[in-house]
């Protein structure tokens, strides 16, 4: 009778350990091989030797701790049912090192098609184990309904072509066509368009790694995102036209303006700022700050309170809603607020389905993203170093915070001779005076 298992060996001081499995038949088969898989030392049990049943950790790590107990049991499993397959005289180490390997590596002998759509397919197929942008494996929902919007946009591309695109046809010249048709035909942005066309050149390097030719000027396709034309935040006379409106006949719009006016004043996305709570707030060197993890960059970030962020904190927390409502009641409370001086960005039209640039009343074009770039905004140029914003909005350079906010190099100029003026390095000098002091000259 034969007896599958799995150990580890813990012969040094690590934190990570092999996983091995060890195969006996009667008394003529003993062997042992690695699985190729490791777990931290924390994550088993000496006393029953195997994986914990439960274990405390973050949401990515407990999910790849899951994967990891399903891959060892899907493993053993697959091997488990082969043995009737083999006599017992084949049963060697090479043999349970083969299967294991062939477990790993199920696409070594697989003959892939060299067609673009069928290689955003092969994409998905490893989406659960994919790495992501935060260090973890595992497409997000948004990226996976990217690609499957990506390939869409490609069949009615080639469609329109009448031709079916393979990996080797993303050059260049593909490139022009393919962004006038997002463009042109689709009515897309320029931004957009570039998102979409970042997803085929990540499709044709995914193909690479499954040893298919791609064309030689895929690495010359840039899609690097264009300047921000329609940089919408409120400033701070519009935060005060907001706080002082009168909205007592709507708990939820109230709600809601709470959530506006703390976001602006603590610069987070919308997927931090409502999932902020009580626990968040905490005392460091005498001061109250929020310490949150940003979901999207998993960065530790830590944020001093203003006047106004104490005084929502001081007068209880809004309750939590989604970012769906949330992007609603923003529109609903700047419209009250009169938020709306003519002002140039785009939108979506429910009725043709399309991003629209035009000339909106300001409050239309608010959405959750206001609030982060409203502190960045607001707050650029008050004395606050830009280097000390920065900790707080989590961008990692000057030249991203910068562009985020849409300054060019003539704010750069005005912020240096503004302090300047501070520091009593400089004069201020009118252009009058100037052409004065030449024609005395």
């Amino acid at each position: 009778m034969a007896t599958l298992n799995h150990f580890i060996r813990k012969y040094s001081k690590k934190d990570n350990y092999s996983i091995y499995l060890r195969l006996r038949i009667g008394r003529d088969v003993d062997i042992t091989a690695s699985t190729g898989k490791y777990i931290k030392s924390n994550y088993w049990s000496d006393k029953t030797k195997d994986f914990k049943t439960t274990i405390s950790a973050p949401k990515e790590e407990l999910k790849h701790f899951n994967s990891l107990k399903d891959q060892i049991r899907s493993l053993k499993s697959k091997i488990e049912n082969k043995l009737n397959d083999f006599p017992k005289s084949e049963i060697t180490s090479d043999w349970l090192k083969n299967e294991i390997d062939n477990f790993n590596n199920p696409n070594n002998n697989k003959t892939y098609s060299n067609y673009l759509t069928n290689n955003i397919d092969y994409l998905l197929e490893d989406a659960p184990v994919r790495e992501n942008q935060k260090g973890g494996y595992g497409l997000s929902k948004s990226r996976i309904n990217a690609y499957k919007n990506t390939k869409r946009l490609i069949l009615e591309f080639e469609k329109l072509k009448r031709k079916r695109l393979k990996v080797y046809d993303v050059n260049l010249e593909f490139k022009k066509r393919f962004l006038s048709f997002l463009i042109n035909e689709k009515q897309f942005t320029k931004n957009y368009a570039l998102k979409i066309l970042s997803n085929v050149k990540s499709v044709c390097n995914n193909a690479e790694t499954l040893n298919i030719e791609i064309n030689p000027q895929l690495k010359k396709i840039k899609t690097k995102s264009i300047k921000n034309e329609f940089i919408i935040y409120l400033d701070n006379n519009e935060l005060q036209k907001i706080k002082e409106l009168d909205i007592s006949h709507s708990k939820a719009l109230e709600n809601a303006r709470k959530w506006l006016l703390l976001g602006c004043n603590i610069g987070q996305r919308a997927t931090d700022l409502l999932n902020i709570t009580d626990n968040n707030f905490v005392y460091r060197n005498g001061r109250k700050v929020i310490e949150i993890v940003q979901q999207k960059t998993n960065k530790e970030v830590t944020i001093p309170l203003n006047k106004e962020a104490k005084e929502i904190y001081d007068n209880g927390l809004p309750y939590k809603i989604s970012i769906q409502k949330f992007n609603t009641y923003c529109k609903d409370v700047c419209k009250l607020a009169e938020i709306n001086q003519p002002t140039k960005g785009q939108l979506f039209n429910n009725e043709t389905k399309r991003t629209e640039i035009g000339i909106y009343e300001k409050w239309q074009l608010i959405s959750t993203h206001v609030c982060r770039r409203s502190y960045a905004t607001n707050y650029y140029g008050s004395g606050i170093p830009t280097v000390l914003l920065m900790q707080v909005t989590a961008h990692s350079t000057e030249k991203m915070f910068l562009k985020y906010i849409g300054k060019k190099s003539a704010d750069y100029a005005q912020q240096i001779a503004e302090y300047y003026d501070k520091i009593n390095l400089t004069e201020k000098t009118t252009p009058v005076e100037k052409t004065e002091n030449l024609k005395a000259v």
